[in-house]
């Protein structure tokens, strides 16, 4: 997940729209399924490996919440979600 409150989710609903048709390799978003709500169908994962099930139909989401979302505003700075970013990350 990049910042959700950059161009990311704009550029994942696109690349999704444009590839879930084709034969390619499945992908899946880890972020705040709201993100996408309303965009395109998507479907909350709990593994990868469930992302080729779902791809050609939903958006495969590994879910991980953004605290203070509706506080979210595309295209300007937020700094929870730096902080959800480094949580996701240092787990890993």
């Amino acid at each position: 997940m990049g910042d959700p409150a950059g161009c990311v989710p704009h550029i994942t609903v696109k690349t999704w729209n444009a590839l879930r048709s084709e034969d390619v390799r499945p992908f899946f978003v880890i972020g705040d399924p709201r993100l996408y709500k309303g965009a395109i169908p998507i479907e909350v994962i709990e593994h990868p490996s469930q992302a080729p099930a779902v791809f050609a139909g939903a958006l495969p989401v590994l879910p991980m919440k953004i605290e203070r979302f509706e506080e979210l505003t595309p295209g300007t700075p937020f700094p929870a979600s730096g902080a959800a970013t480094m949580r996701r990350f240092s787990r890993s």
